[in-house]
């Protein structure tokens, strides 16, 4: 006996049909009825009664037709069985990344490495120090993080550079007078990282460097806490386009890039020294594709490394 076969016969007995049952097999009725017909030759029984009002299992259909349920339930029960175990024996990485590169290349990611290495991506949200803290003790495998200036004994690899933009409401911000000098940063009430951050730390060694003193009137790393703020308190940031592209794109608020000048960070993939070699390698080359897109279509001022 086939399997084929066995669904042959517990759908026509099921939909007393053969031409219902064909219809549901997706085949044509002469090719289902000679499957039937062969399956009587080899069990030597006449197994439906074929009538006016369609058909209907003979004694000896009876018996096969609770036989063939249980192998047909039997046969689905070891496929999903084995299902399970494909998917439980995909390759994991946990992956950590800061919330803006986190909506701009992870989804993409994800997709990519499912598809053509079926590699599942186990993400992970936080900031840049606490994705290094993460990797370091093993919690995650791999991560992007921001201007890695200190030497931690990881893999490290820079993907993309993004320049800094004052961002803030329209009214305030006034984005038709072009590009704003680092200077000139002095006369906006600023949200800004904590000073433990890099980014933060990069832009006060800046002002330092030509003495700007920065009007800083709350800390926060949180971008939609950041927003709340600019709406709220009319307060403007200093961040990648790309943290706030929607709210740019819709008008509702400004950015000017910042020169003078120009203030950037830079995205690395950072990953386990131990991660293995050719998972590193799918994961960067990945990146590095859809790095590429983002910076061909512009939207971020994104630059390659």
């Amino acid at each position: 006996m086939k399997l084929r076969q066995l669904e042959f016969f517990v759908r026509s007995v099921e939909t007393g049909s053969f031409t219902l049952a064909a219809d549901s097999m997706r085949v044509s009725q002469p090719t289902l009825g000679q499957q039937i017909r062969a399956l009587e030759d080899e069990i030597g029984m006449k197994l439906l009664e074929r009538g006016a009002r369609g058909v209907k299992p003979t004694a000896a259909g009876q018996v096969l037709l609770v036989n063939a349920k249980d192998i047909l339930s039997r046969v689905e029960n070891a496929a999903a069985a084995m299902a399970a175990l494909r998917a439980e024996a995909r390759a994991k990485i946990r992956f950590g990344f800061p919330p803006t590169p986190g909506r701009l290349l992870v989804p993409e990611l994800m997709v990519q490495l499912d598809e053509s290495h079926g590699i599942q991506l186990q993400p992970h949200s936080a900031l840049t120090d606490d994705l290094i803290a993460l990797v370091i003790g093993g919690a995650i495998d791999a991560a992007l993080c921001y201007d890695l200036d200190v030497a931690h004994g990881l893999d490290e690899v820079a993907l993309v550079e993004e320049p800094l933009f004052l961002v803030g409401a329209p009214s305030i911000v006034k984005p038709n007078d072009g590009d704003i000098p680092f200077r000139d940063l002095s006369s906006f009430p600023l949200v800004l990282d904590g000073q433990t951050w890099s980014t933060r730390q990069r832009i006060d060694e800046i002002a330092r460097q030509h003495d700007v003193r920065l009007n800083v009137s709350f800390e926060a790393e949180a971008i939609e806490l950041r927003r709340e703020l600019m709406r709220l308190r009319r307060r403007c940031t200093v961040v990648p386009i790309g943290a706030f592209f929607n709210a740019i794109t819709a008008g509702e608020l400004a950015a000017r890039r910042i020169v003078d000048p120009e203030v950037s960070r830079t995205l690395h993939l950072v990953t386990r020294r131990d991660l293995d070699a050719d998972m590193r390698s799918m994961i960067l080359e990945a990146l590095r594709v859809i790095v590429a897109g983002k910076v061909t279509d512009a939207q971020y001022a994104w630059r390659e490394v």
